[in-house]
């Protein structure tokens, strides 16, 4: 898994950092202090939308689990990972539940060592409801939370929409219609709160595009990042720019930057492939995408990062690219 992994080549990371024992028994070392210019790229200024890199945002969602299974705490597995890859994320993913309140301490640590967190908030009431503004003490609150947190987020309400059978307890009979609707009142709340610090970031699955995600797409107005999640799952493994060539073909050039909010190779496929084909294609082929958000974490298949896929990933952290 992921983290054992980590360990194994925090074992042999150099740099004079101290060793603790974490809750599992497992080494855990502080981060490393990247120099000058090795960072994440500014995410922008207080009470501002996160800026537009020149070349893309590196994150990732890390929360892999330990040997025998049991989850282990993101505040110990962040700093682990990116001590493996020698610097800190641009982009610290999280989830939230539609009641759970968020931002908090996780978002405030992004903040003081320069990543941008990204929100990823699940739908939890029928889009009808939230359109017709029943829900509207939800999304009050959170829209305050996120004024008063005052540093750029990225928010992903209700992503991969377009898998109704899995979201049926949501989407309802509305369909994309009344999933359009709510997202565009979501986004009304917040506006009339005064809320200037979020990205909205819209993001079906990868095989939506052109359709069904079209479908659902809530209009220019109401959306900042145009976002596609896409894995490789398959025995017969397929590249990166094979899964999300769709993706890119509806949206590279309409004007709006672009995120793979959710991507990965499993455990047993290809990783280095998978993650040099990422670097090469967002670096020479596909400009419009501005962020990559890795998922070092079980998802449908073990998808965290281990051995030489580790070393890859680290790659593309060491690249320019992906700092500017």
């Amino acid at each position: 898994m992921a983290f054992l992994a980590l360990a194994v080549m925090l074992a042999g990371c150099s740099g004079g950092s101290s060793s603790k024992s974490g809750p599992h028994g497992q080494a855990v070392r502080s981060v490393l202090t990247p120099p000058p210019g090795q960072g994440p790229p500014s995410p922008g200024p207080r009470g501002a939308k996160p800026a537009i890199p020149t070349g893309a945002y590196l994150g990732a969602w890390v929360n892999p689990t330990s040997a025998n299974g049991t989850s282990l705490s993101k505040s110990t597995q962040i700093p682990s990972f990116e001590n493996a890859i020698r610097r800190h994320l641009g982009i610290d993913h999280h989830f939230y539940k539609w009641r759970e309140d968020f931002p908090g301490p996780e978002a405030q640590a992004d903040v003081q060592k320069g990543s941008i967190p990204l929100l990823s908030w699940a739908c939890g009431a029928l889009d009808t409801d939230v359109a017709a503004g029943k829900e509207d003490r939800v999304i009050v609150s959170r829209a305050r939370a996120i004024k008063a947190f005052g540093h750029p987020v990225f928010v992903r309400w209700f992503w991969e929409m377009n898998l109704q059978k899995k979201h049926a307890n949501c989407i309802g009979d509305a369909g994309a219609t009344g999933y359009v609707a709510a997202w565009q009142h979501i986004w009304t709340v917040f506006q009339r709160e005064g809320v200037r610090n979020v990205a909205w970031v819209w993001c079906p699955g990868g095989d939506a595009f052109p359709q069904p995600a079209a479908s659902f797409y809530p209009g220019d107005r109401y959306v900042d990042w145009v976002a596609a999640d896409g894995y490789n799952k398959s025995a017969n493994p397929k590249s990166f720019r094979r899964s999300f060539t769709r993706f890119y073909t509806a949206w590279g050039d309409r004007g709006k930057p672009l995120m793979i909010g959710e991507t990965g190779a499993a455990q047993g496929m290809p990783q280095v492939e998978w993650l040099t084909t990422a670097r090469d294609v967002l670096k020479t082929e596909w400009p419009s995408i501005k962020a990559v958000v890795y998922w070092d974490a079980i998802g449908v298949r073990n998808y965290g990062l281990a051995g030489a896929g580790l070393e890859t990933f680290r790659s593309l952290a060491v690249d320019p690219y992906f700092r500017s």
